[in-house]
């Protein structure tokens, strides 16, 4: 679960003997195949390997560290992205973050595909030279600024739908190559945390964009029977601010990201790779030389564990980063959890601590050492409404002092329970758990975890209860349903653990 962005860091054991199970990788096409050169009798002039008629020079900096973090057991993620000069669409007029963000030719998401499969067999674990166990096919790319397809401010609005289209075209040719090298390998689409159709708007902005909700609903149908998966950016609302909420929605974030969890089941409710998503760009600013913004960085960090361990579902975060970043520093963004100097911050010891024997917190105390992994399936209240999640609370809403266990994980004789929200996401009366992946055609905050079918030893059943007198839904383990009507006809929604 916890990974990281390592910036290069030059103590890789000290990562690694940190319990840090994952890093991301930046694997820019732009870097290794600047030129189209074609090996001679297998021999390529500038130095590259060859791979299907095309030379790649290595990246050796990304190489060195891809195999040690391999040869350590820490699983790397590649972030494939940047087409080269001779393989990108016309972007004059738009605005980017550099100018490979422009998206490939029709033609070129064939090479950028070939570059994606040369990685996935160059890093595939057998070779000598570690191994790229999943691959993000691009960056943000609901965002013109990191993934444009020829559009500018003015031009972006009419083309929403070549803009997936050369998307599509990139992911599936990567996919493909990819899958050939490395048929276990997870290949996802990647967005921001704009997700709510609202931001469609965004399109007339001076750096367009679009609803990553908007967005999924014109490519899925595109990538046909492909088992593609979400790499999702969960910062906060506000990048300078370290602080997110349950309310956060339009936006998804560590405060809101059973959201995009409870949207993936709702939708795709036969399609179980949907429901896998890896966080694989995440942070929190705590900028050099601000004590009270690192305070509030190292609280909001646990919380954003917290959330991601009471999620089932997300399968890794990967921290944004290690080290205070000049570029971002300059625009008031420090999310590193050293500061630029490289002194440790707050939050480096709980990042580094939080999953290790004899520290586990931050939701990692239901992990790490269980026969079991679980989810902590708390109760809470604001002004007569109940609210019940294994995430975090909304804003006034206090816990109760009763709460469970859920199995984070599927198993024989178990179903899943959701929470749900009566409202539109963003304001909410309350709260119910619901059996129903639709959430009962209210709005899914998220799966909460497993509840077994009958009772086991160890567990107790766990009750939906309403009052007709204030409009509110609880939870219970009570009987009697603590005065309120216990619904479903007087049944459990399961069995839990009490904790």
């Amino acid at each position: 679960m916890k990974g990281l962005q390592p910036d290069f860091w030059g103590n890789i054991d000290e990562i690694s003997g940190n319990a840090v199970h994952g890093v991301a990788m930046n694997l820019v096409w732009a870097f290794w195949e600047t030129n189209l050169v074609a090996p001679v009798n297998g021999v390529c002039s500038n130095g590259g390997v060859a791979y299907q008629g095309h030379c790649f020079v290595v990246d050796q900096g990304n190489a060195n560290a891809i195999k040690a973090y391999s040869d350590r057991g820490v699983v790397v993620t590649g972030i494939v992205y940047g087409a080269p000069a001779w393989a990108r669409r016309n972007c004059s007029g738009a605005q980017l973050a550099a100018d490979y963000f422009c998206a490939p030719t029709e033609a070129g998401a064939a090479d950028y595909g070939r570059f994606a499969g040369f990685l996935a067999w160059y890093f595939n674990g057998l070779n000598g030279h570690g191994r790229v166990a999943d691959f993000v096919i691009h960056n943000e790319v609901n965002a013109s600024t990191w993934f444009n397809p020829g559009c500018t401010k003015s031009t972006c609005k009419n083309k929403k739908d070549e803009w997936v289209k050369a998307y599509a075209q990139s992911y599936n040719a990567a996919y493909d190559a990819v899958k050939k090298e490395q048929p276990n390998a997870k290949i996802l689409f990647s967005f921001d945390h704009h997700f709510g159709s609202t931001y469609d708007s965004m399109i007339n902005d001076a750096a367009p964009a679009f609803s990553a909700e908007t967005f999924l609903s014109k490519l899925i149908p595109q990538v046909g029977t492909r088992d593609w998966r979400i790499a999702w950016h969960s910062y906060p609302p506000n990048l300078l601010v370290p602080s997110f909420s349950a309310n956060d929605y339009p936006r998804i974030t560590f405060g809101n990201v059973g959201v995009l969890a409870g949207w993936l089941r709702k939708n795709y409710p036969n399609d179980p790779h949907a429901w896998e998503i890896q966080l694989t760009e995440n942070g929190i600013n705590g900028k050099t030389g601000d004590a009270n913004m690192q305070a509030k960085q190292n609280d909001f960090l646990c919380k954003a564990f917290e959330a991601v361990n009471g999620t089932p579902g997300i399968e890794s975060m990967i921290y944004h980063r290690m080290l205070d970043h000049s570029t971002e520093l300059a625009a008031g963004l420090g999310c590193g959890l050293r500061n630029s100097d490289t002194s440790a911050k707050p939050a480096w010891t709980t990042y580094a601590l939080a999953n290790q024997p004899g520290h586990l917190n931050c939701g990692f105390q239901y992990i790490v050492g269980q026969s079991e992994p679980k989810t902590h399936l708390i109760r809470g209240s604001k002004g007569g409404k109940h609210w019940a999640t294994t995430r975090i609370l909304p804003s006034g809403y206090a816990q109760d002092g009763v709460n469970w266990l859920l199995l984070r994980n599927p198993k024989a004789g178990t179903h899943m329970l959701y929470e749900c929200c009566l409202g539109n996401g963003t304001t909410c009366d309350h709260s119910f758990v619901s059996t129903a992946a639709n959430c009962e055609n209210q709005f899914p905050m998220g799966p909460l975890g497993y509840a077994y079918d009958t009772q086991v030893s160890g567990t107790v059943p766990l009750y939906r209860c309403y009052s007709s007198k204030t409009n509110d839904h609880m939870i219970s383990a009570a009987a009697n349903c603590e005065g309120y009507t216990i619904e479903n006809n007087g049944a459990p929604l399961g069995y839990v653990y009490p904790n």
